[in-house]
Order: structure tokens, then sequence, then C-alpha cells
């Protein structure tokens, strides 16, 4: 397979230049603190407080009685937790990032490109000839990467991308390149994110692209990452094209999913005509059913350790 992904990136912004619209240190509560309040009698609120503060220490003494009521931790076991939990809080932070330096190469080499205004990165001399190139117009500033062992064989993978949280509350993880070493010890990038496509990791092995072609055509894949041949295969491809009867009025949308394979240009110029493929809200309905299987997958990336590279 001569990169799927990367043909399908490629096409998708060759398309696009048709010129058409498009704490641990929980609060410690001081038991010093608590044995004042407790201490503190009605006589004493009244003659030292003013009348707008009488009510807000008698709710104070109301407290202390009802907490006093209860088991009181003792200064010692108090002192106790609190070390307990620093020590939690500083066993965490001091957890250093994974790294892996198999992949130092690849990642020197991205860093040049950068500096040297490239537009992609092939990789090092030792790549793959079926390696994704890296397209450098969303890493201008510099990039971040961690490391993923996505088939659980021991070995980790190079992630370059980052996470962030959309509108919804949704953690994103955009994929910027994955990269994978062959047992020839060959480099080989399997993802790419470009500035109208985007390529986001859902879970298990499972990665998300989807890209416009133009006002009038969106592509979006689901592949899962094949252990066997350190690829990445189709699971389903939805095309969403349009027709517009009418300037004034809202395109029509068509939607035609393919299971295992791509839309092929050469066999159906447009997919909504292509007889071996899935249409309409039954394309919709079996396309959700594929998200909801990769996003039911464990993410390996929600705890990530992401190292920055500033350029």
């Amino acid at each position: 397979m001569k990169n799927n992904l990367s043909g399908r990136v490629t096409a998708l912004f060759m398309a696009s230049l048709i010129p058409v619209v498009f704490s641990a240190c929980g609060e410690v509560k001081d038991t010093a603190v608590q044995n004042d309040a407790a201490e503190t009698t009605a006589s004493e609120t009244v003659t030292e407080e003013s009348s707008d503060s009488e009510a807000v220490e008698s709710a104070v003494e109301t407290t202390a009685v009802t907490t006093v009521s209860e088991a009181e931790p003792t200064t010692e076991s108090t002192a106790e937790s609190a070390k307990d939990e620093d020590s939690e809080a500083e066993t965490v932070e001091n957890i250093p990032p994974v790294t892996d330096d198999r992949f130092d190469p690849f990642i020197e080499g991205l860093s040049e490109a950068i500096r040297e205004g490239s537009m992609y990165y092939e990789g090092p001399e030792n790549t793959d000839s079926e390696s994704t190139r890296v397209s450098l117009d969303l890493c201008s500033k510099g990039f971040s990467y961690t490391f993923i062992d996505i088939d659980n064989d021991g070995e980790y993978e190079l992630f370059i991308g980052d996470e962030y949280t959309d509108s919804e509350g949704e953690k994103i993880y955009t994929c910027k390149g994955f990269v994978v070493i062959t047992p020839n010890g060959d480099f080989k990038n399997l993802a790419s994110s470009w500035t109208r496509s985007r390529t986001k990791y859902i879970g298990g092995p499972y990665f998300h692209s989807d890209g416009s072609g133009g006002a009038n055509l969106h592509e979006a894949e689901i592949y899962r990452y094949d252990h066997s041949t350190q690829s990445l295969t189709v699971e389903a491809n939805l095309v969403t094209d349009s027709d517009e009867p009418d300037p004034s009025q809202l395109p029509i949308m068509y939607y035609t999913l393919y299971e295992g394979t791509m839309w092929d240009y050469q066999i159906s110029e447009r997919a909504k005509d292509d007889p071996n493929a899935l249409h309409g809200d039954e394309a919709q309905a079996k396309w959700n059913e594929y998200i909801a299987k990769a996003s039911a997958e464990t993410n390996k990336l929600e705890n990530a350790q992401w190292i920055r590279v500033d350029i």
C-alpha cells in the first residue's frame, strides 16, 4: 500500500486548489483553627464584633460546635495526612516523560527542517519509501511529541501533535506525525495533518482523518493501525458532496460510505452515483457506528506527557 493516508491527503490538497469557497495540596484544615473556633464563646462574639458581623460569627460558632461534636483529627494525624498527600504530589510531579532515543534522528531532523523554512519533512536518510511526509505548515513555531505503545508490543511509536479541549469539553488529539520503526530500522511516518486536512487519534488503534476538497466536497476516513504491516488500513470512508439546484437555497448534501476501501474517482466520478456503496441515511448511520466503535477503545494519550520543541 503506497501510503493510503498520504494519497488521500495529497488528493484533497490538490483538490483544494480549485477556486471555490471553502493537588495534592488539598486544603489541609488546621486543627488549631478548628479548636480556636470551638473555644470562641458567644459572649466574646457579642462584645468584640459589630452588629453586622454578629451573624457571621454566629454561623462560625455554630459550625465550630458541629465540628467539635464529631471525632476531631489530632494534630499528629493531620500532619501525617498532609505529609502523605505532599509525598503523592511530589511523586507525580517527579515522573519523567517517557523517552525513546531511537527516534532522536527523526526529531532532530524535523527541528532542522522547520528552522530552514521547508514545507515538508521527508525524514532522515534511513526512512522507508512508503513514509508520509510531515507537513510543516502547522509546525512553523515548533511542535510537541510523546510516545505511545499503540499495539501493546512493548515498543514505542512516536506521536507528533498536540492535545486541546474543544467547545464541548472533549479532548482532541491532533496527529501531525505517527512514526514507527520498521524491522530494518527505518523510520516510517504513517500520518500527517495539513491546513485543510486534519488527522486525529481516537483511541486504541484508530485514527480519524478528514479534509475538504472544496465547498461541495468533504471526505472523512477512519483508519486502523495494522501491526503486521505497520500501516494504517482504511475501515470506512465517508464522502459528503452536494448539489446547488438553486443559488437561493441551501446545498443538498449527499452521504456515501465505503467500507474497507476508498472512493475511487476513476470508477465513479460522483460518489453519490456509485452503486457499490451505502448512501444517504444508511451511510451516515453506519459511519456513526464506526465512530462509536473507535471511540469506545482506550485512549492511550489520555495521560500522555508531552515534550515541547520550540523553534
